[in-house]
Order: C-alpha cells, then sequence, then structure tokens
C-alpha cells in the first residue's frame, strides 16, 4: 500500500484548514435579550496575561453595539499565531459581552476578562453566535444555543405558569379580605 497519495492529502488538508483559518471573515451575532449589548473581540494569550483587543498588526478591533432582539454582522479577525514549531498554536479569539460600552475596556486583566461573559468564536466554532439571559447573560456557539434555547423556552413557561398561580392567589386573597369571605 502507498501512503504517499495519503500523506499528501493529509498535508492539503491542513494547509487549506489552516489557511481559511489566517483570513478575517464574518460571523453573526444574534441577540436574543431585551436589552442592547456591547459586544468586542479579543485575543485571548493565555491565564496571567492581558486580553487584548487588537490584531498582530495592532489594529484595535471596534466595540459593536447590538440592539435588543436583532441580529448583527461582525468581522472575525484573522488568528494570530504564536508558536510555528513543532505544532502552530494560535491565540484564542473570544467575543466579550457587556451592558455597558465602557466596560470593553483595549486591554483586559484576568480578573476584568473573567467577570465579562464570553464565547469562543475560533473557525471551528461555526459563524454564527447568540447572546441571551438564563438567569445571567452569555454567549452560545449554535451548537449550545440549540439546547441552551429549548431549557430557557422551557423554563419561560414554568415562570409564566407560576407567575399566574401566585397572581390567582393573590387575587383571591384580596376578594376574601375585601369582602370578608373566609379563603378556601
Amino acid at each position: 500500500m502507498n501512503k504517499k497519495p495519503v500523506l499528501q492529502v493529509l498535508i492539503i488538508f491542513y494547509m487549506i484548514m489552516h489557511g481559511i483559518c489566517l483570513v478575517a471573515d464574518q460571523i453573526t451575532v444574534h441577540n436574543k435579550t431585551d436589552q442592547n449589548l456591547f459586544v468586542r473581540i479579543y485575543y485571548y494569550q493565555g491565564p496571567a496575561k492581558n486580553i487584548i483587543a487588537s490584531d498582530k498588526e495592532g489594529k484595535v478591533l471596534n466595540i459593536v453595539e447590538i440592539p435588543a432582539n436583532s441580529s448583527k454582522k461582525v468581522e472575525r479577525p484573522a488568528r494570530w499565531k504564536y508558536q510555528l514549531f513543532p505544532v502552530p498554536r494560535y491565540y484564542d479569539r473570544q467575543l466579550v459581552i457587556a451592558t455597558d460600552f465602557r466596560m470593553l475596556k483595549k486591554i483586559l486583566n484576568e480578573c476584568e476578562y473573567r467577570v465579562l461573559p464570553w464565547v469562543n468564536i475560533g473557525t471551528l466554532h461555526g459563524s454564527s453566535f447568540y447572546l441571551a439571559q438564563n438567569g445571567q447573560l452569555a454567549g452560545y456557539n449554535m451548537a449550545n444555543w440549540k439546547v441552551v434555547r429549548t431549557v430557557i423556552e422551557l423554563a419561560k413557561k414554568i415562570e409564566t405558569k407560576i407567575e399566574t398561580k401566585i397572581r390567582d392567589m393573590i387575587n383571591q386573597l384580596v376578594r376574601c379580605v375585601t369582602t370578608g369571605v373566609k379563603p378556601r
């Protein structure tokens, strides 16, 4: 069996995958909350290092406002390689989310970064990302969103039923107090 063609195919596949990731492309960010949100893309260089909002050429990445219950296209910057041999390594690209644009500084320290919600927007995570609030603000890729969306919808239904039951009980209590009739 000749292994040379298989090796050539693997090399071509590797070059295509890494070539695709070295250029900027567009992602779609869907805001599924009732509030305007701000996002900025950062390069995460690892724990105990700064998280920076500029690409390898030093171009500062902009803050983008995404209105409530809407979607917006955002440019995903190219990957930033920091190690070539023996295996190429790249910084993670994170979409950091905030309710106030002032929280999205050009450089975040590790503590600031950990407080804010974020989602990894690397090429392998797709091109559609979702911002939602399920107790707390969070970001999701397409695969996670399909699961989380179901949980959020179920929680809203349960919350509505509980709220309706409590409202009915309060109304019944108010009627009893105002009419003097004892509750059942």
